[in-house]
């Protein structure tokens, strides 16, 4: 008698050396990886179907109307790290975060980390509601000064704004297509969050569907969105977009034509300083020291002021 096999949830596929491994694991969702194992398919696929082709041309997207934080979800940490990093900022969860200030990106953490605090440009915080997300935002209002991206993992931003949306608060808005939603509809119902989000006059973020949502959605379905994503950078306020998911199953990494349109959208973007959308509260005037120090880790230009600073000090030693 044959033993039944466990039912098999597929989580990801990958080429390695020449052969195409699958991970599953017997849990659905996302499976601890101590409960993730890997299976040689090789023979039961063939791989003349999967054999590399060209690089997919990158889309046309024409330059932004601002500068832009580009920082895909899970890119790096739970789910390992790309080495094809579509973005000039890195999101990470705190415990990612010392190690990923080797990179040299700008990062975006769940909350402070003092090794990497010359590197952190923001918080992220996230809430399935509308109570659950103001009670981590505040919580993270009294951390050490950042700004801070709130990501409501639903449709209910109210109005009027928030008490809790103040001026260090970037609200970041889920644009996920759903299952047999039309594209139409998809765009009704976005755009009328994203204009009751305007008005709290803040600067605001993207969260846009970079994946399948594990299956249910066709991969044409979130193809055809990527052209509402442009539009809606241009016409609205938007300075930081954070595609869902680079690593992820279902994501960019299982599907190489979510990336081309994210680095599309590097391409057409350019990266802001960590003051272009926000004034620090504390001391008007950084210290000389630090602030060339933050500004070289972070590859951004220096004021004549600050090279002079900067060349006094070279030729003092």
């Amino acid at each position: 008698m044959i033993e039944p096999r466990p039912i098999a949830f597929y989580h990801d596929a990958m080429g390695v050396d020449g052969r195409l491994v699958v991970a599953y694991s017997t849990t659905s969702g996302e499976a601890p990886s101590s409960l993730v194992k890997h299976e040689d398919v090789t023979r039961t696929f063939a791989l003349t179907d999967l054999a590399a082709t060209a690089p997919a041309p990158i889309p046309a997207v024409e330059p932004l109307p601002r500068k832009l934080w580009v920082a895909p979800i899970w890119s790096h940490g739970r789910y390992g790290d790309t080495d094809d990093h579509v973005g000039n900022a890195i999101w990470c969860v705190t415990e990612d975060a010392e190690r990923l200030t080797a990179h040299g990106f700008p990062l975006i953490t769940t909350g402070p980390v003092d090794a990497a605090r010359d590197l952190t440009v923001a918080y992220w915080c996230s809430g399935a509601h509308r109570d659950d997300l103001g009670a981590r935002v505040r919580e993270a209002l009294t951390w050490p000064e950042k700004p801070v991206i709130a990501y409501l993992d639903q449709d209910g931003w109210p109005d009027p704004k928030p008490s809790w949306v103040t001026e260090r608060v970037w609200p970041s808005i889920m644009a996920y297509r759903n299952a047999g939603e039309s594209l139409s509809a998809f765009d009704a119902r976005l755009t009328a969050i994203l204009r009751r989000v305007r008005g709290y006059d803040r600067p605001m973020f993207l969260t846009p569907a970079f994946y399948t949502r594990n299956g249910a959605v066709p991969v044409s379905d979130i193809l055809a969105c990527m052209p509402l994503y442009d539009r809606w950078m241009r016409e609205f306020e938007i300075v930081g977009f954070m595609p869902f998911a680079d690593r992820r199953p279902t994501g960019m990494l299982q599907h190489p034509e979510f990336r081309v349109w994210a680095r599309a959208f590097l391409a057409a973007s350019v990266r802001p300083t960590r003051h272009d959308y926000w004034t620090s509260d504390g001391p008007a005037t950084e210290p000389m020291h630090p602030r060339v120090t933050r500004k070289l880790r972070q590859r951004e230009s220096l004021t004549g002021e600050e090279c002079d600073w900067l060349l006094s000090r070279l030729s003092a030693n």
